[in-house]
């Protein structure tokens, strides 16, 4: 009976640390966007209007709309471009594509579906995509394509479940980040 009052003495020991270590990563990683967004935002020639930074990977994108460049924020520093550098985004749920917009397809999506359903059917015509049924996924991603060289491709990770359970379609969680991804 010892062994066993050890054992379970030692699997409490191992929960615990667990639970102390996810919430110090939670909080860590909260500390960290917030710091970067403040960087962001103190930027003399950048004027960020929008700010994103993901708690789950510290990388981010910001939009200055009057200068027309989008910052991207990465563990590698900040880096802007002008709008005509983004080849593409996309929306991708456990590396499958949900949806997407570069600068050729958005074009004639916009114009389809403006043709069809106005102003709205404009916007929505232009970030359409494909879509999948899946019940649990492990992560959603916010991809940018840019034309740079050194650094095409950026990730923003909008949302991780955890690699046995994943989340659910209907968790908090996954329902966030799809409404972060569509803002």
């Amino acid at each position: 009976m010892d062994w066993i009052a050890g054992f379970l003495l030692l699997f409490c020991v191992f929960l615990v640390a667990g639970i102390v270590w996810a919430i110090w990563s939670a909080v860590s990683g909260a500390r960290k966007a917030s710091q970067i967004e403040d960087e962001i935002r103190n930027l003399p020639d950048f004027d960020a209007a929008d700010v994103y930074v993901s708690v789950f990977n510290q990388a981010g994108v910001a939009i200055d709309r009057n200068r027309r460049q989008i910052l991207l924020a990465s563990r590698d520093g900040l880096r802007t471009y002008s709008a005509e550098s983004i080849i593409s985004c996309e929306v991708l749920e456990d590396g499958v594509q949900l949806a997407y917009a570069n600068r050729g397809s958005q074009l004639l999506g916009v114009a389809a579906g403006g043709a069809l359903l106005g102003g709205v059917g404009a916007v929505i015509g232009g970030l359409s995509g494909s879509q999948r049924t899946m019940q649990r996924v492990e992560s959603v991603v916010l991809r940018f394509k840019t034309d740079d060289f050194d650094n095409p491709v950026h990730d923003i990770l909008l949302a991780q479940g955890t690699p046995e359970k994943g989340m659910g379609k209907s968790d908090a969680l996954y329902r966030h980040a799809i409404e972060d991804a569509h803002r």
